[in-house]
């Protein structure tokens, strides 16, 4: 059985407000994860899960081996107080990390941050980020991933992957509602199934990265949406595009092999001699899409 997980800091801290220090916080409240109990009670996988919502989120890696997440919340209305869980079961310790929610008539622009940071483990992790309403940076790169998933609605989100991610990611998926999206370093994930549906939104996604040799298969489900896809010239790459009505555009690369018995499907030249490929599906309606591989300044524009 594993022993109660030890949140360090969970006490308000009240702080006094005056004529000069009119942007402090009027709250802040601190959770610290400890990695002792969770290993010494036995876990081999955890579950982390962020639900935020109208803040700015600052979400980034540390060296620091004493602690598994710390996160520090600083707000202004006890409405926005936020509130942490935990469970275990069969081996799987979940905590999840929610903020309070606001009337709009009450604040019009309260002070609401996030500063998380994730510390140096090796325990496979599924990450969960619920974001609405948010402005967020961040920098995953390194961090012992086996799920992540994104679920941003009325956010603007930057997510890089600077350097390899200790585990493939098995799963990666992101929904975007309303959302401006920008993914880099995508290939550092070795990702091995890749989801994401846009509506209403704006979306760039750099696959760079290091590679396995292998097949890398990617579903875009684009409503209403834009976006914006670059590839390495490293990998060979099959775009199989089902549009409703507007165009796809390639660049660069040589596109110059249409893939046969498929009237959307496009393939690299150098796609059998590569040992890593990217395969993208993608379903568009009433949205655009840009794809650029590295290399030569060829220009495509495709119309269906």
């Amino acid at each position: 059985m594993i022993k109660k997980i030890h949140i360090m800091g969970l006490l308000m801290v009240c702080l006094f407000l005056s004529g000069t220090f009119m942007h402090a916080s009027a709250y802040e409240q601190e959770f610290v994860v400890r990695p002792e109990p969770i290993l010494s009670g036995g876990a081999n996988q955890l579950n982390l899960r962020f639900n935020i919502n109208n803040a700015r989120v600052t979400f980034k890696l540390s060296e620091d081996p004493t602690f598994i997440v710390k996160v520090l919340v600083s707000y202004d209305s006890t409405e926005l107080t936020p509130i942490s869980s935990e469970s275990f079961s069969e081996g799987a310790l979940s905590l999840d990390f929610s903020s309070g929610t606001f009337s709009a008539q009450d604040m019009s622009n309260p002070l609401h941050a996030w500063e998380i940071q994730i510390g140096k483990y090796d325990i496979e992790t599924n990450l969960t980020l619920d974001f609405t309403g948010v402005q967020t940076n961040m920098d995953l790169g390194g961090m012992p991933l086996d799920t992540l998933i994104l679920n941003l609605k009325g956010t603007q989100a930057k997510l890089d992957f600077s350097e390899p991610t200790l585990f493939s990611v098995r799963k990666l998926g992101i929904t975007c509602e309303g959302a401006f999206f920008t993914l880099a370093n995508t290939g550092n994930t070795n990702f091995e199934k890749f989801q994401l549906k846009a509506v209403g939104s704006s979306v760039e996604l750099d696959f760079k990265g290091v590679y396995a040799a292998g097949d890398y298969n990617a579903d875009f489900n684009l409503n209403g949406s834009s976006a914006k896809i670059s590839l390495p010239v490293t990998a060979g790459a099959l775009v199989v595009h089902r549009p409703e009505n507007r165009p796809v555009a390639l660049a660069g690369g040589g596109w110059s092999k249409e893939q046969n018995g498929t009237p959307a499907g496009y393939m690299t030249d150098d796609y059998e001699d590569q040992e890593t490929r990217l395969n993208l599906y993608i379903l568009s309606v009433a949205a655009s899409v840009h794809i650029k591989r590295e290399g030569t300044s060829l220009q495509y524009q495709l119309s269906y």
